[in-house]
């Protein structure tokens, strides 16, 4: 989590000095696969609820079924490094240009950006520029979403 200007964004990055095993690689790119629909969900009148349950369905009658239950899928950020958006049972619905912190979270792997929404979709603040990335796709939407970096020798 980094600050600029008073406003806040949170991103993770994941590095694996040489090969990880299966187990964790597996966990990872389930995160990745989270962390983009996640993403794709960015759109005003969207939640996290929304997001949570999403995640929730695509994980279903895998092993990671129920990770869902272990930590929310995001929470707004902005003038504060993490701000909650369900409040006494209700959810606030996402508005254009409201920061967003996505943490797709399986096993021990996480990948954590902030995103915009967008009307069009979502705006990556800390896209993974110079990092190896999976592009993943869900419905008209692709997002970059970082993947490992492996570090041999």
């Amino acid at each position: 989590t980094g600050t600029r200007d008073g406003l806040y964004v949170t991103a993770s990055r994941t590095v694996c000095f040489g090969r990880p095993d299966e187990a964790f690689r597996k966990e990872h790119d389930t995160a990745c696969r989270l962390s983009g629909v996640y993403r794709s969900l960015s759109t005003p009148g969207g939640s996290v609820g929304s997001a949570g349950e999403t995640g929730r369905w695509l994980t279903a009658d895998t092993p990671f079924e129920y990770e869902w239950r272990q930590t929310p899928p995001g929470y707004g950020a902005g003038w504060f490094a993490a701000e909650e958006l369900r409040r006494a049972g209700h959810e606030e619905k996402f508005v254009a240009n409201q920061a967003v912190v996505w943490q797709a979270r399986v096993g021990s792997a996480a990948v954590v950006d902030t995103v915009l929404v967008g009307e069009a979709g979502p705006v990556a603040v800390t896209p993974p520029e110079g990092w190896p990335f999976k592009r993943v796709k869900m419905q008209d939407r692709t997002s970059d979403v970082p993947d490992l970096l492996v570090r041999e020798g």
